[in-house]
């Protein structure tokens, strides 16, 4: 058999999907000829096929090395790139791809899209959509699905109109040559409706019904809107999905329509959706777990009604565990010997959690601590590679049940088992219900109390949990000395800059913080600072605001305060590089929310040399930016109510070589506090979990 057989034989068995077979052919291939750069390239996509990431990339360095004007191997290079989400690489790979690549080839399509998705995550949302231009005068009649990305870039830049005209095109398209017209149809009708052309998306969203159900048209159309932000007319399409449903438990368009009522602020109404589902499906983990969490949000709901509401959630979650539940038994009284800590999350990657958990992970001391990690990661990335090469024992979870989980966990002898997720997304909480560990701690991934009964304490700070606050917990509080968290810093951004307002003539207080946590309560206090300080202006950077109606409803509630909306920047653009932390750069003070204030965020604004104003609430998802702030030595910028909080921010904003003078100096004090200390921190909570190993020991 020829080297050119053989070739041919290991594609067809890799497009077959027999990774092994294929793998054992080019190794023969490159036991004769190891630069056969066709080979290597074959062996890094069956690599990368197998989710060996760092193999993959080996492999494809190597065919490069052999061919450096293989197109194949730069693009295949840049699609595992940024499956680890290196997007910086992917990006230069996909454009040596695009250079050796024959100009309107099938091959340079395929490689501008890959690249078009690398822009788009990056934010560089017109360059993405010149691709599309690019391309333009090679499409088809029947090419429905690159019409459908063309609007689905357009869609994200913000041009919504421009994406309605080629959704409408894609729908032509598909309506002759292959399935999918009304999926299309959906998005143009979205597109059209954040356009403001109410009348044209009423006309299309009539044809559509014509072809599919009622109720079926608008979960779906529900379900668009939703994922495009457009939460208002999400909610009306799930309601008219209810209202024409033919069975008597609607239930996915009921959890939907709560999911944006959340998102809008209308907690009652969330609530009463959330309710029905359960009393439908009382099994529904996605009602089951956002009813509870949602509370965390209400500015209206007290500390007292947010902890019945996890106490509940809790309840049910050991009642169905009955009688898989024993105590974990003590394999080992030594009060001294090494502990078995093992750590449950779904956010072993890029994810805020991963900036907190990293620091200890990293210093450990093995003759304390013996770590395993349980991943839940849904995504693994290039953070998750890192996590593996620490000095853990890694198990990956994602494909076992919960019981399954519990009886790993019971095998490899954990003594305290740190769960980091509470009811966040892909959070395997419920574990923890089988008492699976002799001692079980909830920590740093959920703002307040888990609610479960097998959940024995919680590590917190005496800024976030000051006394008179053990009752709002079903855990016992452990509180660490000075701050609760340790961030892990960021080398790959850039310095911070000269005080903005120096230049711009006006103060501009900013917010980089989920925009659920955005609610009228938070902007009246906001609008108070902007009252107190009549030339400033507000920006707030998301790109949910992509959407016109969310920017419409953020406006109108500064306007009902008084602020006149030229004061009020709303942006979701990203910066050219993509570097969120950029947009710092733009922002002299940050106001923090309330209940549910930032963490991660404002330990990226200090970084960036920008101070965080908040005003403290009455439990821990209001008070974890002024144990920050405390952590890093600045208690001026913690409110204890409204009034002090505009009072802050205006002395401040009359202050401006003082607060470019902190600018400058904040990094490094930031990096001099026990705020960023890991080992130190690491110490401190090694030495927390030595307190509870003996504490058990006793109460044994």
């Amino acid at each position: 058999m020829t080297q050119a057989d053989r070739y041919k034989k290991a594609r067809d068995r890799f497009a077959k999907g027999q990774w092994s077979e294929a793998w054992q052919q080019c190794q023969q291939i490159l036991a004769r000829a190891p630069q056969h750069a066709e080979a290597l390239t074959l062996s890094g996509r069956i690599r990368f096929a197998e989710g060996d990431h760092n193999g993959a990339i080996g492999l494809l360095q190597q065919a490069i090395a052999a061919q450096p004007r293989s197109a194949s191997a730069y693009d295949h290079l840049g699609r595992v790139l940024t499956d680890v989400s290196r997007v910086d690489e992917a990006e230069q790979s996909f454009l040596r791809a695009l250079q050796y690549a024959r100009d309107g080839s099938a091959q340079a399509r395929a490689i501008r899209l890959a690249l078009v998705d690398v822009l788009l995550k990056k934010g560089r949302l017109e360059e993405a959509v010149a691709h599309f231009d690019v391309m333009a005068p090679t499409l088809g009649k029947k090419e429905a699905p690159l019409y459908a990305r063309w609007g689905d870039a357009l869609s994200a830049a913000g041009r919504s109109a421009e994406a309605a005209d080629r959704y409408a095109t894609a729908a032509l398209q598909a309506s002759t040559s292959q399935p999918g017209e009304p999926p299309y149809r959906l998005r143009q009708v979205a597109m059209l409706l954040d356009a403001g052309d109410h009348q044209q998306a009423e006309e299309v969203l009539a044809s559509v019904r014509g072809v599919a159900p009622e109720a079926a048209t608008y979960y779906a159309l529900g379900e668009l809107l939703y994922d495009n932000h457009q939460h208002g007319e999400a909610r009306r399409a799930f309601d008219r999905a209810v209202q024409a449903a033919t069975d008597d438990q609607p239930v996915n368009a009921v959890f939907k329509r709560g999911l944006s009522a959340w998102y809008l602020g209308d907690y009652p109404a969330a609530d009463a959706d959330f309710g029905q589902v359960l009393a439908w499906q009382p099994d529904h983990q996605g009602a089951r777990n956002c009813r509870p969490f949602a509370q965390v949000y209400n500015p209206d709901a007290t500390p007292e009604q947010v902890t019945e509401a996890h106490k509940a959630w809790g309840q049910y979650a050991a009642s169905r565990v009955y009688g898989e539940v024993g105590e974990a038994p003590i394999r080992d009284r030594d009060p001294d010997r090494v502990l078995r800590v093992g750590y449950l999350s779904p956010d072993f990657h890029s994810h805020p959690v991963s900036m907190f958990l990293a620091p200890q992970l990293s210093f450990h001391d093995p003759s304390q601590v013996a770590v395993t990690c349980y991943s839940n990661v849904q995504r693994p990335d290039s953070v998750t590679a890192a996590f593996r090469q620490l000095n853990v024992t890694w198990r990956d979870i994602t494909k076992l049940d919960d019981a399954a989980v519990a009886e790993q966990i019971r095998a490899d002898g954990i003594d305290i088992l740190v769960e980091m997720a509470g009811l966040t997304a892909n959070n395997r909480l419920a574990v923890l219900a089988r008492r699976v560990a002799p001692i079980q701690v909830s920590y740093i991934g959920y703002p307040t109390t888990s609610g479960l009964p097998g959940v024995d304490i919680r590590l917190t700070d005496h800024t976030c949990n000051p006394t008179g606050t053990d009752r709002l917990f079903t855990e016992r509080l452990h509180r660490l000395p000075d701050c609760f968290c340790c961030y892990l810093t960021r080398l790959d951004i850039p310095d911070p800059n000269r005080l903005p307002a120096l230049d711009n003539g006006h103060v501009t207080f900013g917010s980089l913080l989920n925009i659920k946590k955005i609610n009228a309560q938070v902007v009246a206090r906001w609008a108070a600072v902007l009252q107190a300080v009549p030339n400033a202006h507000m920006a707030i950077f998301r790109h949910v605001l992509r959407a016109r109606e969310g920017r419409e409803r953020l406006l109108a509630l500064f306007v009902a305060e008084g602020i006149e909306p030229e004061r009020i920047e709303l942006h979701w653009k990203m910066p050219p590089d993509g570097s969120f932390m950029q947009l710092y750069h733009r922002v002299d003070m940050v106001l923090d929310t309330l209940p549910f204030c930032g963490h991660t965020s404002a330990c990226e604004a200090l970084w960036m040399g920008v101070p965080v104003v908040t005003r403290l609430g009455e439990n821990n998802p209001g008070r974890m930016v002024g144990s920050i702030l405390k952590g890093v030595g600045l208690p001026e910028f913690v409110a204890e109510d409204d009034d002090q909080f505009v009072a802050i921010a205006a002395d401040w904003a009359g202050r401006l070589n003082d607060l470019d003078a902190l600018r400058q100096r904040l990094r490094g004090q930031m990096a001099a506090s026990p705020l960023t200390a890991s080992e130190p921190f690491t110490r401190k909570i090694e030495a927390a979990y030595r307190q509870m190993w003996q504490d058990r020991l006793k109460d044994a």
